[in-house]
């Protein structure tokens, strides 16, 4: 088990998404189809082996509540860790709304000092990306360093949308510049960040530090402390604009997309809606037990399949003869035992017949089974005598 816990920013509003965030929360917006942004980085914790996960929310976050719910689809309805939804509050030592990441976790330090775990991963709930956390919170262990930041090349005409390190030696971060105008570095900080716990803890006590990328990670580069670079090689997208959001979109319909979503080594878990329940219970996928179908016996109503196979298949069943092929109760569902106990084929129950006293049943199921041993079946063919009998007539 991973010795971190998550803490998934979802909170924030962007206006560059123009009305695909006037009724909803950046996090909770649709991505390719049947996927909202904030799958990826729960997807991601499960899959690397992270159960502990608490979401920080405060625009809009209706419909990412209903989302989430308690974390079913991502196996993080757990008593012990699992999935918390820790809601935005005001007054208290802190005012008004949280202004920034940073303080959003301040608010929750409570929350961060009741875990175990020794490191916590930051996360942004915005990010489209596939990455397993294990190395990069192996390499922060190993090196001892109190932040490790994951970076990635991005193009050198998007460097002013990013906030830009310099990575020295051993990966160690020597400068940070937040969305710089024009850089002639290209490494990118991906808003991905693993903390000590205990120095989380005593920087955002000090209450100066309002957001992660624009005050505490060049505050620690400045103070010379142990701030470390992890490279991502893989697929990463920032959609906080229409343009991006659209471009990322669009690179699901190429041949061989960079961004697989139905890989089935690393799956993206999300919630299914009612209609994706609806076209799954058509296709088969209930459980056959489950499955309601229609009996004829009570005019249509809906009676449990597994309900069924046993008043066919039971007592009835079991009270005929041992060669239950050569009866035609199984077969026809019952209907000899009834005409020949006087029952009506209308119905089980009901003043025209109904049914029968279980006297009756097993009086015309012992006539029944007399007649079959009148007929001497061979006991070593198990037929009837006749030309398909290789025995004598007498066994």
């Amino acid at each position: 088990m991973a010795n971190a816990f998550a803490v998934i920013m979802a909170g924030g509003s962007s206006e560059h998404l123009s009305v695909l965030t006037e009724t909803r929360a950046e996090p909770a917006v649709p991505f390719g189809g049947k996927f909202r942004l904030i799958d990826f980085p729960l997807s991601n914790c499960v899959n690397s082996g992270i159960y502990n996960v608490a979401v920080l929310t405060q625009y809009k976050p209706r419909s990412l509540n209903d989302h989430i719910g308690i974390g079913r689809p991502w196996d993080l309805d757990r008593a012990t860790g699992g999935l918390r939804l820790l809601q935005p509050y005001r007054g208290g030592p802190y005012g008004d709304w949280q202004q920034g990441t940073a303080d959003a976790v301040r608010r929750n330090l409570d929350f961060v000092l009741q875990q175990n775990e020794e490191h916590v991963l930051i996360l942004a709930g915005d990010h489209i990306y596939l990455m397993n956390y294990q190395p990069m919170l192996r390499q922060h262990i190993q090196s001892g360093a109190d932040l490790t930041v994951a970076v990635r090349r991005v193009n050198s005409h998007e460097t002013h949308r990013y906030g830009i390190v310099t990575v020295g030696a051993d990966d160690r971060i020597i400068e940070f510049r937040e969305k710089p105008r024009h850089s002639q570095e290209t490494l990118a900080s991906m808003g991905i960040y693993v903390f000590r716990k205990s120095a989380l803890v005593d920087l955002l006590s000090e209450g100066k530090y309002v957001d992660f990328g624009r005050d505490v990670l060049p505050a620690m580069v400045k103070q010379q402390g142990a701030v470390r670079a992890y490279q991502f090689p893989g697929y990463w997208a920032d959609v906080g604009n229409v343009h991006a959001y659209w471009e990322a979109n669009m690179s699901l319909l190429a041949e061989d997309p960079a961004l697989n979503l139905y890989d089935q080594d690393w799956i993206i878990h999300t919630r299914r809606t009612g209609a994706q329940q609806d076209r799954r219970q058509r296709a088969g996928g209930r459980q056959p037990h489950l499955q309601r179908l229609p009996h004829r016996g009570y005019g249509g109503a809906q009676r449990p399949l597994a309900r069924r196979l046993r008043g066919r298949r039971g007592n009835r069943a079991r009270q005929c003869h041992p060669l239950r092929r050569h009866c035609r109760s199984r077969r026809r569902g019952g209907s000899l035992h009834r005409r020949q106990a006087g029952g009506d084929r209308r119905g089980r129950t009901g003043r025209r017949g109904g049914r029968q006293p279980t006297q009756q049943r097993a009086a015309a199921c012992a006539q029944h089974r007399s007649d079959l041993d009148r007929r001497k079946i061979c006991r070593a063919c198990r037929v009837y005598p006749g030309p398909q009998c290789r025995c004598s007539p007498g066994e």
